[in-house]
Order: structure tokens, then sequence, then C-alpha cells
């Protein structure tokens, strides 16, 4: 009958609709696989001569035995040790959810890994008035096992967006503590602060804060995503609390 034939070319119809949408999603997954292999391919590329130079850098610092030129040495490894950090947050996010981190698990001194965080970000942001105080309420002989490079990473990133995205004379504080037996790591600034509308997506992938004109440039929305997959691969988590207008608190959690 014809409402049966009809019915039967509405179905091919939708069939065929179906088999398009999914050849479309199909070559889409195929590009980006390929837009990652290649940008993967240029990071490689980039991290080895950075690695290098950082490793020449600090050989030469330590065999300098004048002051001056010690110190541009050190502020240049430190420069570059910021440029390899962006480097691997890229790679990261570009992955995204298909990346598989490891975790190299030692024992690890956290206030040691604020204390560094804290003079290379002196250092790269000596040009502008701000001050990072450390107060470590964790236990003396509590040596987590943890990635130490990786939760670096996590503290430094936190550490600069506190600096960066506030005015001069911002005051940041890193907290260590111990919360339920499991060591928590807090940063603490007295800045801007986050609109409650942004709070909940700011761990997203690429999302950015628009900025008034006249402050600082606004990021590329990869450092808290990739932070937050740092953490998650420790087993901990990561959360903010924030007001706008009076500054924000990054938290995160590390299960050893």
């Amino acid at each position: 009958s014809i409402p049966l034939l009809m019915s039967f070319m509405l179905m091919l119809l939708a069939l065929g609709c179906v088999l398009i949408q999914l050849t479309v999603i199909r070559k889409k997954e195929q590009a980006l696989m390929q837009r990652e292999a290649a940008t993967g391919g240029i990071i490689h590329d980039l991290k080895g001569p950075v690695t290098t130079a950082i490793s020449i850098m600090e050989s030469l610092k330590d065999t300098e035995k004048d002051g001056v030129m010690k110190d541009i040495e050190s502020h240049n490894a430190i420069m570059l040790k910021h440029v390899q950090h962006e480097i691997e947050t890229l790679g990261n996010t570009i992955r995204e959810e298909r990346m598989h981190i490891i975790v190299n698990r030692k024992p690890t001194d956290i206030a040691l890994l604020a204390e560094t965080v804290k003079q290379e970000v002196d250092m790269v942001y000596q040009a502008k008035q701000h001050f990072i105080s450390i107060d470590n309420q964790l236990p003396q002989d509590l040596k987590p096992e943890v990635d130490a490079d990786k939760v670096e990473r996590i503290l430094r990133n936190l550490v600069e967006k506190a600096v960066k995205y506030a005015d001069a004379g911002v005051e940041v504080q890193i907290r260590l503590a111990l919360q339920n037996n499991v060591p928590v790591v807090m940063v603490q600034d007295n800045g801007w602060g986050i609109a409650p509308k942004h709070i909940k997506k700011i761990f997203k992938p690429y999302y950015r804060i628009e900025q008034p004109v006249g402050r600082h440039r606004n990021g590329h929305g990869m450092g808290l995503t990739n932070s937050m997959h740092l953490v998650r691969a420790h087993g901990g988590k990561m959360w903010v609390q924030s007001e706008l207008g009076k500054g924000s608190t990054f938290s995160f959690s590390l299960q050893s």
C-alpha cells in the first residue's frame, strides 16, 4: 500500500541521513587525530632543544664564579623552565581525555616544592609588585609519595595565575595542611576574584574569562584544565572558592 511504501521510504531516508552524519563525524575525528599527531610532533621537537638549553644553563650556572653572570644564568634557566612548562601544558591539553598520565611517585617534600615555585614566580614577575608567602602546617617528617615534577607544575600554574590576574601589590599565600589525613595545597590571593557564573566552567578546556580593557591579556584556557588532569592522575581533587573583587582560593588534594 502507499502508506507502507511511504513509511519504508522515510525509513530509508532517515537511515541515509544517519549514515551521512556518521561519515562526517568519522572524518572530523580523523582530522582531529591528524591535528593532534602533527601538534604532538611539533611539541616533541620543541621539548628537546628547550630541555638541552636548560641543562646547559644549569651547568653554566654551577661553574660560573662571577655573581652577576650567575644571577643572569639563573634567571635564564628559570625562564626556559617556564617555556618548558607551557609546552607540556599545551601537549597535555590537546590530548585531553585521551591521554594517559604516568605518575612517577616518590617521597616528596611539598614545602620545598612550594619554596621553589615561589622563587621562580618571584623572578619571572619581578617587574610586578607582589607578595608570596608560605604557611606550612604539614608535619615535618611528612613526605607524601607523589610525582614531584607534576605537583610543581600544578602549584606553579596556580601561583602564577594568582599573580598574573591581579593588580600590583597582590598578596598570595601558599598554604599546606592535612585534611582527613590527606595533604591539601591551597593558593589564596586577594586579586580580582571570579564571578559565580564562571566558577563551574573554568576547569573546562579553552574556557577563558574575558578581562576588562587595561587588565592582563586573557590566557589560552589550558592551565587549569591541565592542572586538574594532573591532580586526578594522583587520585586527588581540585576545587575553587572565589568572590568577585575579593580574591580566590584554589585548592587540591594529593592521594599518596
